[in-house]
């Protein structure tokens, strides 16, 4: 008797994806191409709220200046996108290296911008 084991396809299109915790509050995750997740969200109450920062993010990603380079205490280093009030409408955490994050940015630079938005409910 064989197991047999789907394994989840890999992404083709760049995508933001809406989650509901089970508290109730609603977070994205913005997907590359590559399947890498490019931007992790804050936690909000209302899902329209969730929906407004999906926009801004679309708004704000493709800019530069938008990217706040950072390292953590352990060493690794990641990095947030800002909003034109300086807010952070989204972070990416735990990149083992300074060339990665570069990668990751430039992703988020030319993806973000289209990338439609799913759901997982």
């Amino acid at each position: 008797m064989s197991a047999s084991f789907k394994t989840a396809p890999m992404p083709t299109q760049a995508h933001y994806h809406i989650h509901k915790s089970t508290n109730g509050q609603y977070y994205f995750h913005l997907l590359a191409s590559t399947g890498d997740i490019l931007l992790t969200s804050e936690t909000y109450t209302r899902r329209t709220a969730c929906l407004n920062s999906i926009a801004s993010v679309k708004v704000h990603a493709p800019v530069e200046q938008n990217y706040q380079r950072l390292t953590q205490t352990d060493s690794n280093v990641y990095y947030n996108l800002l909003a034109a009030n300086y807010q952070v409408i989204g972070t990416r955490r735990n990149i083992a290296h300074a060339k990665e994050r570069e990668r990751l940015i430039e992703l988020c630079q030319a993806e973000a911008p289209d990338a439609p938005i799913t759901s997982d409910y």
